[in-house]
């Protein structure tokens, strides 16, 4: 059996924002929050029940708020310039991230270059609360943290140490505005780092008994979400597969797709789920898993548990999202091949493995047959 090494230090609570749920009083008393400017009543919200605990804080919100160099750099001035002594990350991937870099590098002195090329951001950082807008944060058990560089949207991973204190608060509540739309897109994003987790060949027996649960379940959701997207029982279900999810990736590691995925809507400037889900069918498609020991076993995962024979992944993942409209190619989203075939080279750059399925050409393929 594979070694196994898991770290259960984050608090993760399951409840609503309004009693916080984590308890940071002891974390210091001065907090910088970053989140979407979309979310900002419910940071203000937030910030009025801080402020009742004697922690003062200033709100970092921007509208399309990124997670790169130029924003990276403004955040980490406004931590160091207030001695903030904790950060609140509420929002999608990029505010978390952001987030995340703050905490780790405020007291590092190093510039958000510095870190994007280094990779790593050494020493000891900031507490960090985090607050999944959508409740899917497939970076959730891993000291990882995505960065771009705001000149040329190089993208890339970078290792972040353990923060003295985390804490992650979901609240189902976030999601129930979004429409059917963005909540298929979401599900098909989470079902896809599912899939890749259950297909991994990092995978152990543990990891991937998670990440079968959690394709069964991503499976089940899509397969109802036109009906039930607006039921809060919905919405709770799918915040529990979201931290399900991330515990296999985090088990696993982040696939090639999902790194795909992301580097192509940051060089795009599109959102991470709607590219997402327009690549999911293509890569399971691709050289990338076609190899696998378990795909067969995937394509059952998918179906409807009455199917006696179900046809192959990605039949029967077409089955699941092909009723619901979303889009099919880059170019039904507004991206142009030109802007998203660099994200080839950055994926293989970030994931810096030595198998051969996983280089440029076969991502420049992926990006090509989905244009």
């Amino acid at each position: 059996m594979a070694e196994l090494n898991v770290d259960f230090s984050r608090r993760i609570v399951f409840g609503s924002i309004s009693k916080l749920g984590v308890d940071i009083a002891d974390w210091g008393d001065r907090a910088v929050m970053v989140a979407d400017a979309a979310l900002e009543d419910a940071a203000t919200s937030i910030q009025d029940q801080m402020d009742a605990w004697g922690i003062h804080t200033i709100l970092f919100a921007r509208d399309g708020l990124n997670c790169d160099t130029a924003t990276l750099n403004d955040a980490l001035s406004l931590s160091r310039g207030s001695h903030a002594t904790m950060i609140v990350g509420i929002g999608g991937q990029k505010a978390l991230s952001l987030a995340r870099l703050t905490a780790a590098a405020s007291w590092a002195g190093i510039p958000a270059g510095t870190i994007l090329d280094d990779r790593e951001v050494v020493g000891s950082g900031l507490p960090v609360l985090e607050i999944p807008a959508s409740g899917r944060h497939p970076l959730l058990f891993l000291d990882t943290a995505i960065l771009s560089d705001t000149t040329d949207r190089r993208a890339a991973f970078v290792r972040l140490p353990r923060p003295p204190r985390s804490g992650v608060i979901v609240d189902s509540t976030l999601a129930r505005s979004r429409g059917l739309g963005a909540t298929a897109e979401s599900l098909t994003v989470l079902l896809a780092a599912a899939v890749e987790a259950f297909l991994s060949p990092r995978a152990s027996f543990f990891s991937e008994v998670q990440a079968e649960a959690a394709v069964r379940r991503c499976a089940a959701l899509l397969r109802n979400v036109a009906s039930e997207h607006a039921d809060p029982d919905f919405r709770i279900r799918e915040a529990e597969t979201a931290v399900l999810t991330a515990f296999a990736t985090g088990l696993a590691g982040p696939g090639p797709g999902l790194t795909l995925s992301w580097s192509t809507a940051i060089g795009a400037g599109l959102p991470k789920a709607t590219v997402g889900a327009v690549l999911f069918p293509w890569v399971l498609d691709s050289p990338l898993y076609a190899s696998s020991p378990r795909i067969g076993r995937l394509a059952r995962l998918l179906a409807r548990d009455d199917d006696e024979a179900p046809g192959s992944a990605v039949d029967e993942l077409q089955s699941l999202t092909g009723p619901l409209g979303l889009p099919g190619r880059l170019r039904d989203v507004g991206a142009r091949l030109d802007a998203v075939l660099p994200a080839a080279r950055w994926a293989a750059e970030i994931l810096g493995d030595k198998r051969p399925e996983q280089d440029e050409s076969t991502f420049r393929d992926i990006l090509e047959l989905a244009s």
